[in-house]
């Protein structure tokens, strides 16, 4: 909502619920939502203590709390729609009776839950550690070890699209390093322009993970800017940009920042028109923001309305 731009939390952006229960609420709707909500409770509260049920009515209920603690995964998912259905009254059962067989079948797919459970969450948290290294060591400028463990954190999590999001930082802020660098050599500006095209492919990876994160665009954008400042790729580089960061705003309508990244742009290639639009609707949605009056600013000066300036 646009009144998150009044708030100290305005730069923030969030994609996935907490839980469960509130990804199915925002994924599928309020009917959806409340109609999952009725399933667990029906099968917590309405339970008819039968042998084989009651057996299984624990673990059920563990999962159904922990769905409610833990993020959206898509094995808990799939377990817990096990346990609902085994958990359902006899007479809606087929007429093949598996009853001797229950507490092996428990037992094994208790096992093989907890182990595949255990197995990927070890890898994501791994990752995480990883990328937490990386990070720390790119905010020390130590950028070879920053990007050696953020490699690592994506072979362990080759489906984040954060981990690419930021090794594509990593990688930009690597390459602009080595050619800040006054006493650079050709070779550390050949190297440069590995880690800028390196930049771009991980921020291509994290769009094509998850074309809703607007992050992932944001970082795309960012990663063709170096291209700008070159004769020949000036025109094809500003396209690009212009094209991710207006995937962005349809991603953020109420963001300000994306307009106004936008709107720099815009200024900078000389499109005076959109980049006065695009600055004034950054002021509309946060008037506080200083950079954007400053830039609307510019628009009227670059055509002399001094006064409006």
């Amino acid at each position: 909502p646009i009144g998150v731009n009044t708030t100290d939390f305005w730069n923030l952006a969030a994609y996935s619920s907490s839980n469960l229960y509130l990804t199915v609420l925002t994924e599928a709707g309020l009917i959806a939502g409340a109609a999952f909500l009725l399933i667990i409770l029906k099968n917590i509260f309405v339970f008819q203590k039968e042998d084989l049920r009651k057996e299984l009515y624990l673990p059920f209920l563990v999962l159904a709390t922990l769905s409610f603690l833990l993020p959206f995964t898509t094995g808990v998912l799939v377990v817990l729609f096990v346990f609902l259905a085994l958990l359902t009254p006899k007479n809606e059962y087929y007429s093949i009776s598996l009853q001797k067989y229950a507490k092996i079948f428990l037992i094994a797919t208790g096992l093989c839950a907890v182990i595949v459970g255990f197995y990927s969450l070890g890898k994501i948290y791994a990752s995480d550690l990883f990328l937490r290294r990386s990070l720390y060591f790119a905010n020390n400028n130590k950028f070879p070890e920053a990007l050696s463990q953020a490699r690592l954190a994506l072979d362990l999590n080759p489906d984040s699209e954060q981990n690419y999001i930021y090794s594509s930082a990593i990688a930009l802020s690597f390459a602009q390093s080595l050619i800040s660098d006054k006493n650079a050599t050709d070779s550390a500006r050949e190297q440069a322009q590995t880690y800028y095209k390196q930049a771009i492919n991980l921020a291509q990876r994290a769009t094509e993970l998850n074309p809703q994160n607007s992050d992932a665009w944001g970082q795309l954008a960012q990663s063709y800017q170096p291209f700008l400042s070159g004769q020949e790729s000036r025109q094809n580089a500003g396209q690009l940009i212009i094209d991710a960061l207006s995937k962005q705003i349809v991603l953020t309508p109420v963001s300000p920042l994306t307009k106004l990244n936008l709107g720099f742009l815009m200024l900078s290639l000389d499109d005076i028109d959109n980049a006065r639009m695009l600055f004034s609707q950054a002021v509309n949605l946060k008037p506080d923001l200083n950079s954007a009056h400053y830039g609307l600013s510019q628009t009227y000066l670059a055509v002399k309305n001094y006064q409006s300036a």
